[in-house]
């Protein structure tokens, strides 16, 4: 089993359920968590048999953009989906979405949300 995590992914988008959230850019970070069984990939040395994460950023930053959700939640689950509908290999992706500076409390809300075959 192999584990693959991405962290500090940076993006924007309309995000929130107050009225004020739905006007304006709100910066989201994500943390992805991929795990695989990379026997296939480790035994012939391909990237074929592997999860290419470099494909994972852009992906991510496309699906935060693209979207209008209310909730972290949503968008976690968006981003868990796609993962799994690109790469077959891929068992679970585990999304963990930031936004900063929400709160006056606090320095940030984190959702994190998990996806299986």
């Amino acid at each position: 089993m192999c584990v693959i995590t991405i962290e500090n992914i940076e993006s924007e988008t309309i995000i929130g359920v107050e009225e004020h959230e739905r006007t304006h850019l709100t910066p989201v970070i994500a943390t992805v968590v991929i795990r695989y069984d990379s026997s296939k990939a480790e035994k012939n040395d391909d990237i074929a048999e592997a999860v290419d994460y470099a494909l994972l950023p852009q992906m991510v930053r496309r699906t935060v953009a693209e979207s209008r959700c209310r909730l972290l939640e949503t968008l976690a689950g968006r981003i868990g989906d796609c993962i799994l509908q690109r790469f077959a290999q891929a068992e679970t992706a585990t999304v963990r979405l930031c936004k900063p500076g929400i709160l006056p409390e606090a320095a940030a809300v984190w959702v994190e949300v998990s996806r299986c075959r």
